[in-house]
């Protein structure tokens, strides 16, 4: 019993001879009626073997796709080692951007973990002093208590605005 990659195979093989004697054929056949065209030119009659290039032109094309997918997987293989090298080549220049965007987005995070003074120091969350000029760098709503942080205009508690 044949298996398929057998039977594929064989498809390939007879796609690519098929393809080639149609192509040989049908050039022929377009060839000589363009001959014969070219001859009744000179000669001021009428071409007869015109048909030839009925027949000619669908054998050719014909043959041609035969042939193309005869090929098509060397076809396609060559495709593929020719643009892999350049696709890798483009990953690679874009991954050291994409670092360089994931080092400034995880930065980012971690500046939003700090607390800004202002004089400007960065101080880690839950800091009640700045470590640069010793401000307080949160206050206590007056209403109810909660501790707020410096910026913060109303009360998250209560929603009592601060003065």
């Amino acid at each position: 019993m044949e298996n398929n990659i057998d039977k594929h195979l064989k498809i390939k093989k007879k796609l690519k001879i098929i393809g080639i004697i149609l192509i040989v054929v049908g050039l022929g056949c377009v060839i000589a009626g363009f001959i014969d065209i070219a001859r009744a030119n000179n000669s001021y009659s009428a071409p007869k073997l015109f048909f030839l290039l009925i027949i000619g032109f669908p054998l050719l094309f014909g043959g041609i796709a035969c042939t193309l997918w005869g090929f098509a997987k060397e076809m396609a293989r060559y495709a593929k080692n020719e643009s892999v090298p350049i696709s890798n080549e483009a990953g690679q220049e874009m991954s050291t951007g994409l670092q360089g965007i994931t080092h400034a987005v995880k930065q980012g995070l971690k500046d939003e973990e700090k607390i800004i003074c202002e004089c400007g120091q960065q101080n880690d969350k839950g800091s009640n002093f700045c470590s640069a000029c010793g401000r307080p760098l949160s206050k206590k709503c007056p209403n109810c208590g909660n501790v707020l942080e410096q910026y913060d205009k109303f009360c998250s508690k209560c929603g009592k605005e601060m003065e």
